[in-house]
């Protein structure tokens, strides 16, 4: 798999999905990241709305120290009839000057959303966001950029709310861990990112 390298100049140029040949990547990039040697963490919430499933997945990104890979899977009897995928970055990470190519390298939509909501080193542009005061800023500005790009429910399963609930429970499950896992919960033995996020962007249709 080629491997994209970082646009240190990528926040002072305008890109359009057709100049992101990344995109083409990506779907090897979440094949390659599936492996078990990308695992981080993971939960299973059974019947989290009757009837249905939730199983929510942290994976090491295979070029970005910083990043994971969120995914969720909606299950139905055993049988999987939706899916969620996401991004997220902690911006703890340091150097975190990179934070804008880091973005541009994973997608042209990411970037256009880092670009609009945080400044090069992922402190958040409180004064394009409506209700976020000063204090408010400074508490969205460190950990995690969490970027949900895909929300999917098949057809039949659709008008249950199953899309948001199931983004409400991923979004409760990352913060709740915090760096405690419970027995019942597996965690890798190297992990060193945090997945407690304060700033969440969710960029998507939802199939729901």
């Amino acid at each position: 798999k080629r491997k994209r390298k970082l646009s240190p100049s990528a926040a002072d140029e305008d890109t359009t999905a057709e100049d992101c040949p990344e995109e083409q990547e990506k779907k090897g990039d979440i094949e390659d990241s599936n492996s078990e040697d990308s695992f981080f963490a993971e939960t299973f919430i059974c019947d989290a709305i009757p009837g249905y499933d939730f199983l929510f997945t942290l994976r090491k990104h295979l070029e970005f120290d910083e990043a994971l890979r969120v995914g969720a899977v909606i299950k139905h009897h055993g049988v999987d009839v939706g899916s969620l995928e996401g991004l997220l970055i902690d911006r703890n990470v340091r150097p975190c000057s990179r934070f804008h190519s880091l973005c541009d390298a994973e997608s042209c939509e990411l970037d256009g959303l880092g670009m609009l909501f945080c400044n090069a080193d992922g402190t958040v542009r409180h004064a394009d966001i409506d209700g976020l005061d000063f204090i408010k800023h400074n508490a969205a500005s460190y950990a995690g950029f969490l970027h949900i790009e895909m929300v999917r429910v098949d057809p039949e399963h659709r008008h249950k709310d199953l899309g948001i609930q199931s983004t409400k429970a991923l979004l409760e499950w990352l913060n709740a861990r915090d760096g405690t896992v419970p027995a019942t919960h597996r965690i890798h033995s190297s992990a060193e990112i945090r997945s407690h996020w304060t700033l969440a962007v969710i960029h998507t249709e939802f199939c729901d």
